[in-house]
């Protein structure tokens, strides 16, 4: 009976997603990923939610953040809701950097 339960439970990777992670870790996360591609500043020590923005932006991306640790982060492009995943490998395939592993920032 509890494989039934669980059976109807299970989300679709798009789902998991745009729902699994939270405001905090993914903010330092795709911090790490700009200074990284070298979109941001390294020697900025205090990490400025506008700055970031500003540089998802450049690529035509918004992000909203949430102010809590239980609601993952929401990313759009043309105001349509995309998974972070693609936004990062996007921003990558547009940076030209090959072979660029973004599963370290997830």
């Amino acid at each position: 009976m509890a494989n039934e339960i669980l059976k109807d439970e299970i989300l679709k990777d798009e789902q998991l997603d745009n729902v699994a992670g939270g405001t905090v870790r993914e903010i330092n996360k795709d911090w790490q990923f700009m200074t990284d591609l070298a979109l941001m500043n390294p020697s900025d020590s205090k990490l400025d939610m506008d700055q970031m923005k500003r540089a998802f932006a450049q690529f035509g991306y918004t992000v909203i953040e949430h102010d809590n640790d239980n609601d993952a982060n929401e990313y759009y492009f043309k105001g349509k809701q995309v998974n972070r995943v693609d936004v990062l490998r996007q921003i990558a395939k547009a940076k030209h950097v090959k072979d660029f592993d973004v599963n370290k920032y997830m």
